[in-house]
């Protein structure tokens, strides 16, 4: 079983996310993952830079499960709501 964050997204954008893992098998474990940013930046100016995301992702572990490398299988669910923010790379 193992529990993990993303301590970058945290200090960044302020993004709340976890991951939770639990071995199925002797090889095989089950991930999930989830991401929500809730904040609206700017009241007046209607700016806005919320998301949440879900994924879960099936992996097998080449040699021991949590140990070395993994071929994973995964999916994703996200919504978005952003507004009143400049992206510079998309004019």
């Amino acid at each position: 079983f193992g529990v993990k964050t993303n301590a970058l997204h945290w200090a960044t954008a302020g993004t709340l996310n976890a991951g939770l893992e639990a071995g199925l098998g002797k090889r095989t474990s089950l991930e999930l993952t989830g991401d929500y940013n809730p904040w609206t930046l700017d009241r007046d100016e209607n700016r806005k830079l919320k998301f949440s995301s879900v994924m879960p992702e099936f992996r097998y572990w080449l040699c021991e499960r949590f140990n070395g490398h993994f071929f994973g299988l995964h999916s994703g669910y996200g919504e978005y709501n952003i507004s009143g923010v400049r992206i510079p790379f998309l004019k």
